[in-house]
Formats: C-alpha cells, structure tokens, sequence
C-alpha cells in the first residue's frame, strides 16, 4: 500500500476554502476525526488519544498528535508540523490540548473557529482554562459548506467503496441459500468484498461491515446479524457498507425469502415504486426534501402513511460516532438545495408494525444535469429460494 488518500493539491484547497471562511478569526481548530482528517489528509481515529488540525490565515497548519499516530500522519498527510506528545506526558486529551494552547499563543493566535457539532463541551473548556484571552466561534457552518459538496477525488473513493458494496449485494443475491444461517450469509458476503477489494484497490485502505434481518427483526434496522437460518416467508434485509479511506458507502436490499404472505407481497412492491420516485426526484436545485416526499407520496396512497423516517443522507465520512452533517438530511423540513457534486444514499424506509420493514438503499451522485446512480446491484422485486 503506497498511495496517500489523497494529493496535495486537494488538500491544500481544503485548506484554503476553510481559510477564506474565517475573516476576521485567526484559525480553524478540527478537533473531531472527520474535520482532522478533512483539512490533514491522514485518516487518524482518536482511540482515546486526540488528533487536532489547526489552519492558521497566515501561518502554516500543523497538527497536535500522539507518538503512536506520528507515523501514520507523517505517511498519509500533507502537513506543514507535527506536534507530538506521549502517553508518559500525562492523560492524553489534557496534555493534546496543552500541547495546542502553547502552540497557539507561540504562533500569536487569540481568535479561532472550530468543528462545535462535532467537539465535546470539555474540550473547549480545558483550553480556555490554559488560553484564558482566546476568543471562539462555532465554525461548523462553514466546514460543513465545503463536506457537503465533494470533489472530483473524494468521489473516486466513494465509487471504489460503493463497488466494494455491490460484490457483498451480489453474492448473496446469486449465492444465498433457504435454511442457510444468517452468519454463513454475511460471512460470504464480506469474504467476497474482502477478495474484490484486495485485487482491485491494493493501495487502498477499506473497511467492510455487513449485517442483516429478518422476519420481524426488520423492525429494527441497526440490529445486527443473528445466526437464526434463512426462513421460507419472511423479508430478509441485507446492509453492504464499504468505505474507502473512511468514505462510506451503503447498499441495501430488502429480499424475499421464497414466496411472501399476500401482506407482504403487496409491501413489497410499494417500496419498489417509492424507491424509484425518490431516484427521480433527487435532482439539482431540488430542496434535499424533494426525495422525501416523493417516497412517502407512493407510502400513502398505498395506504402505509408518511413514513415517521428520513429517506436518507450526505454521505461522506460518516460513521456511527460522527461525520453526519445535520442540514444533509432528506428529510421533510429540509429546503436546502441538493448541488452538483453531492453524494447521498436514497433509502426510503416504511414498516408495518408485526409484520417487518422494507428498505432499498442506493448510493447516489447530483451531477449538473440530473443524477447517476452509483450502486449497480440489482433492485426492485428480489427472491432467494
């Protein structure tokens, strides 16, 4: 593995944009994962040891880390300064954030913006506590501007880890068995990503995660794999996530397991339709709201009611502890315009209490004339056994 994830030039125009958002403020301070990562270029998780990313107006940016990161920093980032402290200097947030108060007074920083969304109250705290004169805004607007709207290389990874994505959609569809159980089903699935993503993106660092339900396990779609087997009759719901350098993509298929009860047949081909309605809704200078109400338009007629769930997100760097952009969901309320160079899942989700859930989701880019799919796993009406 050899590449960085990505050049220099790309994140020297991260850093730059954020730089022209800051007017009369001094730096931009990432303290989270994602924005650390977003203005350095190195994919460093905390694991209880804090990485911050500072960009300066007029000096250059540097980054607070522990010994054990330096390295991977070192290797995979595009930074000006390293400031390094170790587990013998004390408890790792206070001594990183001793380690940034110092550095910013050296470089004559009293002003700053930072990631609010994403950065726990104490820390902000503490570092007042050691910089009593620095004065401090909420930032995340503005990184949040930029993350909305990727670039040409950051949707080079999202296409690597949605076709990682489809390979695990794909096995199962043409390999799973009725009767098999649900761990073998998953297991099969991530081994074959696992083999797709080794020979295609050598250079390339990937997680894979996958898991299911089924039958009334449905109903809680973050529930993770159990090893009950494959039933005749039920709706069996499959999630393929890959991420490529922490850029993440989800597939999902609902799938029926051998012939349906009438009930869920006919639930079965709403989410069909709604599906696609949100496909074609999701077009440039739409609100992101567009995808939404188009689902829950065929939710209702059919008689479901409007689903109490969005219908789907930015995608990007997300993760379960952070990466999330709050203005990003397809939701109802949401009258922020969808712009060229978005990536979203589409995932229109309805549920009949007792009787399961159904959920397709697909990875989705805006372009300037309308949209491109991404995910190229078979949807609509999809049978095993």
């Amino acid at each position: 593995m050899t590449d960085k994830p990505f050049s220099r030039q790309e994140i020297e125009r991260r850093q730059q944009a954020i730089r022209d958002s800051l007017t009369a403020t001094e730096a931009f301070v990432a303290f989270s994962f994602t924005a650390s990562y977003y203005f350095s270029g190195a994919p460093i998780v905390h694991w209880g040891r804090p990485t911050i990313t500072v960009v300066p107006q007029s000096v250059p940016v540097f980054t607070v880390t522990s010994a054990m990161e330096a390295p991977r920093l070192e290797s995979l980032g595009h930074i000006h300064e390293v400031q390094v402290y170790t587990d013998s200097d004390g408890p790792s947030l206070p001594t990183a954030l001793a380690l940034l108060s110092r550095a910013l007074q050296d470089r004559g920083i009293d002003s700053i913006a930072f990631d609010a969304s994403m950065t726990p109250c104490s820390n902000l705290a503490l570092l007042k506590e050691l910089h009593s004169t620095l004065a401090t805004r909420d930032g995340s607007a503005d990184l949040n501007a930029l993350r909305k709207v990727h670039s040409e290389e950051e949707i080079a990874q999202i296409r690597k880890a949605v076709a990682t994505s489809d390979v695990g959609v794909n096995i199962i569809l043409e390999e799973a068995k009725i009767g098999q159980p649900e761990s073998d089903v998953v297991a099969m699935a991530t081994r074959a990503m696992a083999e797709f993503s080794g020979a295609n993106y050598p250079e390339t660092e990937m997680s894979l995660r996958c898991y299911s339900q089924q039958g009334d396990r449905t109903l809680q779609p973050h529930s993770g794999t159990g090893g009950d087997p494959l039933t005749q009759g039920n709706l069996l719901q499959i999630v393929i996530e890959a991420s490529a350098w922490q850029y993440l993509s989800a597939v999902e298929r609902t799938v029926a397991l051998g012939n349906l009860p009438a009930e869920q047949d006919a639930y079965f081909d709403t989410l069909i339709e709604a599906h696609e309605a949100a496909l074609v809704a999701a077009q440039p200078g739409a609100p992101l709201s567009a995808p939404h109400h188009a689902a829950n338009s065929i939710f209702t007629r059919d008689g479901f009611g409007e689903s109490p769930v969005g219908t789907g997100l930015l995608r990007g760097v997300v993760s379960e502890w952070e990466g999330r952009i709050e203005e990003g969901n397809l939701r109802g309320y949401n009258s922020a315009p969808l712009q060229s160079g978005m990536v979203m899942s589409i995932e229109p989700y309805t549920f009949v209490p007792g009787v399961g859930a159904t959920r397709h989701c697909d990875m989705v880019l805006i372009t300037e004339t309308g949209n491109e799919c991404i995910s190229k796993a078979p949807k609509g009406r999809l049978r095993i056994g």
